[in-house]
């Protein structure tokens, strides 16, 4: 699917507030020079997961996600990358205690990153559309009846944008 948002080269940071959100994006390119920089702000276990990672495409993408992470709150924080301390909530997803809320996802060559002030629900996904995927029963097993309806009696030229609609909203939360 092709872009419908202009994206723009990131300006100075600034906090977030008054119900904003602020969304980034970063585009993985073969021998990105940030890897370095992100593999030295990265702690113990963040090095592990990423050495763990099914293969060297992966592995990149784990350590740009949660370095660029880390930079990006460092620049909210004013704190230094490193320092950045995460803790875990009951699905697994990073948060900071610190009054920012932000949320991550990555897929093929994308990772996007959401800010928000603090209290705000904030989320966001990424997918890459296969084309391979047998969508409608994907769609029959994880979907509500009611979209899983509205999905079987679109044309066939519109199910696939509708279904990576209703699954990126899914995925965000």
């Amino acid at each position: 699917m092709k872009d419908k948002i202009q994206w723009q080269a990131m300006p100075s940071i600034q906090q977030v507030n008054n119900r904003q959100c602020h969304l980034y994006r970063l585009r993985i390119q073969e021998g990105d020079s940030r890897v370095a920089e992100c593999l030295q702000v990265l702690d113990p276990q963040e090095k592990a997961r990423a050495d763990r990672a099914s293969n060297q495409v992966e592995r990149l993408r784990l350590i740009l996600a949660r370095g660029m992470l880390r930079q990006l709150l460092a620049k909210y924080l004013n704190q230094t990358a490193k320092s950045i301390r995460f803790f875990y909530n009951y699905k697994g997803k990073p948060q900071v205690s610190a009054p920012i809320m932000f949320n991550l996802s990555h897929a093929h060559d994308t990772i996007l990153f959401a800010f928000a002030e603090e209290g705000a629900l904030v989320g966001v996904d990424v997918e890459y559309a296969h084309r391979s995927h047998n969508l409608l029963r994907i769609a029959n097993r994880y979907f509500s009846e009611e979209e899983y309806s509205y999905l079987v009696h679109l044309p066939p030229g519109e199910i696939e944008t509708c279904f990576y609609h209703i699954w990126t909203q899914k995925e965000a939360f």
